[in-house]
């Protein structure tokens, strides 16, 4: 019986890294673009070449067994020289893989990152089998048995199984720490609240009064405040449709001197006042408060 068990993708990642890749930009009227080039048809040297075993199932997994945890990992993969790699590299971690799904007629997830001169990537990611977990592949026992349950991103047809899971381990009192992914945060609040009600659960089950479970909404110094500029009429569009480049005018040094000026009296006189002059100086600033009012 482990006390952690931890359910995800598994990945050879191969990074690859040459000097002589290009990063081109594109221009057009309605859009931008940028975009990592290589000479079409020929063969290039490279410069950096690395493998390592990846995915958020086994990185959790690898985390908590370094932190103490007897851990036992979740994940599928195929029958091939990268299923080999990744079960090599577990040879020097005491993780227990037991409860591995393999497939012989799929493939292990598999990604090439190219990495530019400056130090951006773009990745190429095979989910292979990783996409491809059933519900009656997985190891419920070891759930049961566990003391925590951890769900790391779960891809295209594996993410079925999530609401499976989340249940069985309720119905257990195994505790659940859920990592959405970007498949289920798309699918938006009303097929994650199930989650916020598990937690609630999982509070009364343990026993301890006084735990919140709390929305915090933007926290102040967290992340800029983002809106959408509708009133310009000078937008530039790029490749996502709710992304756009506002056109800003030009403005006069002397103006803006003086406007960093006025910050700078501001800041002798407290939090208050700089706040009060931002919003004279800088219209659209809003506090988080006054952005948490908004979405709210």
């Amino acid at each position: 019986m482990s006390q952690v068990i931890t359910i995800g993708s598994a990945t050879m990642d191969v990074f690859v890294e040459c000097d002589d890749a290009g990063v081109l930009s594109v221009r057009l009227k309605d859009r931008s673009a940028d975009y990592m080039s290589y000479p079409y048809g020929a063969k290039m040297e490279i410069t950096k070449f690395a493998t390592q075993v990846g995915g958020g199932g086994v990185n959790t997994a690898v985390n908590f067994d370094n932190l103490g945890y007897d851990t036992c990992a979740i994940f599928k993969v195929g029958d091939d020289i990268y299923s080999k790699g990744l079960f090599d590299f577990f040879k020097t971690k005491g993780v227990k893989l037991n409860s591995v799904i393999r497939d012989v007629k799929d493939t292990t997830g598999f990604s090439i990152i190219l990495v530019s001169f400056e130090g951006d990537r773009t990745v190429l990611a095979h989910r292979g089998a990783n996409a491809h977990i059933k519900k009656s592949e997985i190891d419920f026992e070891a759930i049961k048995n566990a003391k925590l349950l951890y769900i790391a991103p779960l891809n295209g047809e594996s993410n079925r199984v999530l609401d499976d899971i989340v249940k069985f381990a309720k119905e257990n009192d195994t505790w659940v720490c859920f990592n959405a992914g970007s498949t289920g945060i798309k699918k938006g609040f009303n097929y994650l609240k199930k989650i916020l009600e598990l937690a609630e659960n999982m509070i009364k089950l343990s026993g301890v009064e006084g735990i919140e479970i709390v929305e915090t909404g933007l926290r102040p110094g967290e992340k800029l405040y983002e809106e959408l500029l509708v009133s310009s009429a000078d937008l530039r569009r790029t490749e996502n449709e709710k992304i756009f480049i506002e056109q800003d005018e030009a403005i006069d040094c002397q103006l803006l001197q003086s406007k960093l000026d006025a910050l700078r009296k501001a800041c002798q006189f407290g939090d208050d006042t700089v706040r009060d002059a931002l919003h004279q100086i800088v219209p659209t600033y809003k506090t988080p408060a006054e952005v948490n009012d908004l979405v709210n």
